[in-house]
């Protein structure tokens, strides 16, 4: 019986799919009349030729860098100050210089980082060979 119930379900597939493809096939294409279009709709430009003039131009212009590299998280030095041209103060606060870097003496050495909970930085450790000791400024 299942068999049977199948070829059925077939045979009713295969009459829908017939209607649809002879429904489809007797329909008439649909052509546009392309009489009722206006020129000015088609082309909004006052002028469509090409402008060689303007590409010229863009052809013979020069790349002159401000001096800044976008890839470099420094700024650039100001540019120059010419002798005649009147020197203006940097008006607001000055910043103070950076801190000196960091050095170690010269019987420390450095011995690895430490594992802490979650949440709290890792530490650095030290060593001067007899005692292996945390920084407390080398918190990473």
């Amino acid at each position: 019986m299942k068999q049977k119930h199948q070829i059925g379900v077939f045979l009713v597939l295969v009459v829908i799919a017939a209607m649809v493809w002879f429904w489809n096939y007797r329909r008439t294409p649909v052509v546009a009349d392309v009489s009722d279009l206006k020129d000015d709709f088609v082309f909004s430009v006052e002028n469509p030729q090409i402008r060689l003039g303007e590409i010229e131009r863009a052809r013979n212009t020069d790349y002159k860098s401000s001096g800044r590299n976008p890839f470099s998280p420094v700024q650039a030095p100001a540019p120059p100050v010419s002798d005649t041209a009147e020197k203006h103060e940097v008006l607001g606060p000055q910043l103070p210089p950076p801190p000196p870097p960091l050095t170690l003496p010269s019987n420390v050495k450095f011995y690895g980082f430490g594992a802490v909970p979650i949440g709290t930085p890792r530490l650095a450790f030290f060593t001067d060979r007899e005692e292996v000791t945390p920084s407390p400024k080398a918190r990473f």
